[in-house]
């Protein structure tokens, strides 16, 4: 007989940790038959189940509700979530103003809207100072990966790029369409 010894190292690295939780997670998930439950066919009797006489009993697994620790489904379809929007689908525009110390600056801000997330945004740069204008070119560069994917209900934005005030004027802008879009 082949004897392993009782301990051996093991180097536990997050990958390892992640694996380990996961298998359990999917065991216990099994165990508790949280999977889809294959019958026998009707010509060949289940292997270990009880008589037909004894399944008059309501408690029955089948019958009873999930325990609550186990994960629920919580995906909508398409037409749920267009339900459970606060806005309406569309494209819409706004000015946003801001006040720079050259003086009052505007942008321009169009944002694609669908189910509450931002699908695509533009903004166009309105300066008049040319710090203005190279600072809202700056913002204009790099602030894509702050709107779209996001939803326009938590959208504000702070510093991009070195740029504080158009983020104003842009922040300013989105007030006026999240007004707009309302569903």
């Amino acid at each position: 007989m082949l004897r392993m010894p009782s301990k051996l190292p093991v180097k536990h690295t997050a990958h390892s940790k992640r694996f380990l939780f996961l298998s359990m997670l999917i065991a216990t998930l099994t165990v508790a038959g949280c999977g889809a439950t294959k019958q026998p066919p009707a010509s060949q009797p289940a292997a270990n189940t009880p008589a037909e006489t004894d399944k008059t009993d309501d408690t029955s697994a089948a019958n009873q509700a999930p325990p609550a620790s186990l994960p629920v489904d919580t995906t909508k379809t398409e037409i749920e979530v267009e339900l459970a929007t606060t806005y309406k689908n569309g494209t819409y525009s706004a000015v946003g103003s801001y006040v720079s110390p050259a003086g009052p600056e505007n942008v321009e801000v169009v944002l694609t809207l669908k189910n509450d997330l931002v699908i695509d945004a533009t903004v166009v740069g309105k300066a008049t100072a040319t710090r203005s204008k190279t600072m809202q070119a700056d913002f204009i560069a790099h602030y894509k990966e702050f709107v779209v994917g996001k939803n326009i209900a938590e959208l504000t934005l702070g510093k991009v790029s070195g740029s504080s005030l158009t983020p104003r004027g842009f922040n300013n802008a989105v007030d006026k369409i999240q007004a707009a879009a309302k569903a």
